[in-house]
Protein backbone atom coordinates (compact mmCIF):
# COMPACT_ATOMS: atom_id res chain seq x y z
CA UNK A 1 0.00 0.00 0.00
CA UNK A 2 1.30 3.47 -0.85
CA UNK A 3 1.48 6.37 1.52
CA UNK A 4 -1.20 9.00 0.88
CA UNK A 5 1.49 11.55 0.10
CA UNK A 6 4.73 11.56 -1.87
CA UNK A 7 7.42 10.72 0.69
CA UNK A 8 10.21 11.17 -1.86
CA UNK A 9 9.12 14.71 -2.70
CA UNK A 10 8.77 15.45 1.02
CA UNK A 11 12.30 14.17 1.73
CA UNK A 12 13.74 16.14 -1.20
CA UNK A 13 12.20 19.37 0.08
CA UNK A 14 13.33 18.82 3.66
CA UNK A 15 16.91 17.76 2.81
CA UNK A 16 17.69 21.30 1.67
CA UNK A 17 17.01 22.58 5.20
CA UNK A 18 19.22 22.36 8.28
CA UNK A 19 18.02 18.78 8.81
CA UNK A 20 19.92 17.51 5.79
CA UNK A 21 19.41 14.25 3.89
CA UNK A 22 19.45 11.91 6.91
CA UNK A 23 16.95 14.06 8.80
CA UNK A 24 14.74 14.32 5.73
CA UNK A 25 14.74 10.55 5.18
CA UNK A 26 13.94 9.90 8.84
CA UNK A 27 11.09 12.42 8.85
CA UNK A 28 9.64 11.03 5.61
CA UNK A 29 9.66 7.47 7.00
CA UNK A 30 8.10 8.60 10.28
CA UNK A 31 5.36 10.58 8.53
CA UNK A 32 4.56 7.62 6.25
CA UNK A 33 4.35 5.29 9.27
CA UNK A 34 1.98 7.62 11.11
CA UNK A 35 -0.17 8.18 8.03
CA UNK A 36 -0.39 4.46 7.24
CA UNK A 37 -1.35 3.50 10.81
CA UNK A 38 -4.89 4.87 10.41
CA UNK A 39 -5.58 3.71 6.86
CA UNK A 40 -7.95 0.86 6.12
CA UNK A 41 -8.19 -1.26 2.99
CA UNK A 42 -11.31 -1.20 0.85
CA UNK A 43 -11.79 -4.92 1.51
CA UNK A 44 -11.67 -4.42 5.30
CA UNK A 45 -14.12 -1.51 5.07
CA UNK A 46 -16.55 -3.51 2.92
CA UNK A 47 -16.36 -6.44 5.36
CA UNK A 48 -17.09 -4.17 8.33
CA UNK A 49 -19.99 -2.49 6.54
CA UNK A 50 -21.41 -5.82 5.46
CA UNK A 51 -21.48 -6.98 9.06
CA UNK A 52 -23.23 -3.79 10.11
CA UNK A 53 -25.86 -4.23 7.37
CA UNK A 54 -26.61 -7.76 8.60
CA UNK A 55 -27.05 -6.46 12.17
CA UNK A 56 -29.29 -3.64 10.96
CA UNK A 57 -31.44 -6.06 8.96
CA UNK A 58 -31.83 -8.29 12.04
CA UNK A 59 -32.87 -5.31 14.14
CA UNK A 60 -35.43 -4.29 11.52
CA UNK A 61 -36.91 -7.79 11.40
CA UNK A 62 -37.14 -7.94 15.20
CA UNK A 63 -38.75 -4.50 15.36
CA UNK A 64 -41.35 -5.38 12.74
CA UNK A 65 -42.08 -8.69 14.46
CA UNK A 66 -42.64 -6.97 17.80
CA UNK A 67 -44.81 -4.28 16.19
CA UNK A 68 -46.99 -6.89 14.50
CA UNK A 69 -47.33 -8.86 17.74
CA UNK A 70 -48.31 -5.73 19.69
CA UNK A 71 -50.78 -4.70 17.00
CA UNK A 72 -52.28 -8.20 17.02
CA UNK A 73 -52.64 -8.10 20.80
CA UNK A 74 -54.30 -4.69 20.67
CA UNK A 75 -56.72 -5.81 17.97
CA UNK A 76 -57.67 -8.90 19.98
CA UNK A 77 -58.39 -6.73 23.03
CA UNK A 78 -60.64 -4.43 21.00
CA UNK A 79 -62.91 -7.29 19.85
Amino acid sequence: MNAPFDTLEFAQRVKNTRLGKDGADTLARAMADVAMRDLVTQQAMEKALSGQLVKLAAINVATITIAVAVLGALLSLLK
